[in-house]
């Protein structure tokens, strides 16, 4: 199977997956609820920019990655 992204692209997709995780521990380690909301916002952006990023590649895994979401959902609410 090919690589999803290679030579710059993979770069800027690693630096994009290396920033999310860093917003997710300062999030971790947030002392109010405005420093975890700030954190988690630019988790969440980054995340959406990396989906895009591949979606320029890769058309359509945009909607693969919410249909899977989607499913997530779903099965944690039955779970619960």
């Amino acid at each position: 199977m090919p690589p999803v992204l290679t030579g710059e692209h993979e770069s800027a997709f690693n630096q994009l997956m290396d920033e999310t995780t860093e917003a997710l521990a300062l999030a971790k380690a947030s002392p109010d609820l405005d420093d975890l909301g700030a954190c988690l916002a630019v988790a969440v952006l980054k995340v959406s920019l990396a989906i895009h990023f591949v979606e320029q590649q890769n058309p359509g895994f945009a909607k693969d990655v919410e249909e899977k979401r989607q499913r997530v959902m779903k099965a944690m609410q039955d779970w619960h």
